[in-house]
């Protein structure tokens, strides 16, 4: 098993987390809209 630094593994999964945070809100959004305009 090769040891990764958590560092490297942080530095490069952040981005795409917050990405995630960023897109979530947005999603439900639409779901909730959808869902009620019907």
């Amino acid at each position: 098993m090769p040891r990764e630094p958590v560092r490297w593994r942080f530095t490069r999964t952040a981005p795409a987390v917050r990405a995630a945070v960023r897109v979530l809100p947005a999603v439900t959004d639409m779901r909730s809209e959808r869902r009620s305009g019907r």
